[in-house]
């Protein structure tokens, strides 16, 4: 995704952060997706049981990426942690129950009800880090 796209008032640094975050949820998207079949088609675990532990996986890589790498956080562990968290068990019931809904309920195939979960959850990921987990407290000095 080319800067091209963002929008021309967000300035450099938005614009790196915004591709950080994407870069970030990208490598916790595919870890949990990883998960996510080696639940399903190895384990035999279930597709809501394996969304879940999939989603827990991509949240410890996903705090890791975004408190050192996307936001650089000033924050303490102990702080970011408990807010990262309190996003991520939002979020879980967000996605497991999306994807829940859609395919135990409706019937939908397993990998298209995740990715639409996961479209979603995305916003509330991005818009809660930015504001409350990391954004706060400004950036580590270098």
């Amino acid at each position: 995704m080319g800067s091209a796209y963002l929008p021309v008032c967000w300035s450099a640094e938005m614009k790196r952060e915004f591709f950080r975050f994407l870069v970030t949820g990208s490598s916790a998207t595919v870890g949990h997706y990883a998960v996510f079949w080696l639940c399903i088609s190895v384990l035999g675990i279930s597709t809501t049981v394996a969304s879940a532990i999939g989603y827990l996986f991509g949240s410890v890589l996903s705090y890791l990426m975004s408190y050192y790498y996307t936001f650089d956080s000033k924050r303490s562990h102990g702080e970011a942690v408990a807010f990262f968290y309190l996003m991520v068990a939002t979020g879980f019931f967000i996605n497991t129950g999306i994807v829940h809904a859609l395919a135990a309920g409706l019937r939908w195939d397993p990998w298209i009800s995740q990715v639409f979960a996961t479209a979603l959850t995305l916003f509330w990921n991005y818009i809660v880090s930015k504001l409350l987990v990391f954004g706060r407290r400004g950036r580590r000095a270098n």
